[in-house]
């Protein structure tokens, strides 16, 4: 999709102990092939600074599915819920889908949820009326797969 970033890395943890220093990243991708290439790069700055590359704990990639007929039930749902069409956007990050995907061929997975400011960061908050919102669409969504 047009404008979403495919590879990233976070640095999220340094520490030091016992006169050696760690840092913890985290690449992701939406391709296994492109996580690969990231982890190569990140292999080759520490061999080049004299660190050494340790991998673990990885999520593995997860791509945007132009069709997807569970979207497209929230995407109902909302619209006679509340009168008008439901934000749907692809994005970039590391979310549980990618296992879940990896573990369940075919499957359909979506990430969903209420809108969430800042974040990861200390202002991160969740408007009440987002998630009063949501609650209503998630009940409706799983009643009409029920009965589906």
């Amino acid at each position: 999709r047009d404008g979403l970033g495919v590879t990233s890395v976070n640095m999220g943890i340094g520490r030091s102990e016992a006169g050696k220093l760690g840092i913890v990243f985290a690449p992701r991708s939406s391709g296994a092939s492109l996580q690969e290439e990231m982890k190569a790069r990140i292999g080759l700055r520490a061999d080049t600074f004299g660190f050494t590359a340790e991998y673990s704990g990885e999520y593995p990639g997860w791509s945007y599915r132009e069709v997807s007929p569970i979207r497209e039930v929230f995407c109902e749902s909302y619209r006679e819920l509340f009168g008008k069409e439901l934000k749907t956007e692809a994005l970039h990050a590391g979310l549980e889908c990618g296992l879940f995907s990896d573990a369940i061929p075919g499957l359909d997975a979506i990430a969903v949820g209420p809108t969430l400011y800042n974040v990861h960061t200390p202002e991160e908050y969740l408007p009440l009326d987002s998630f009063e919102r949501f609650y209503v669409l998630l009940k409706d969504v799983l009643r009409r797969l029920a009965e589906s």
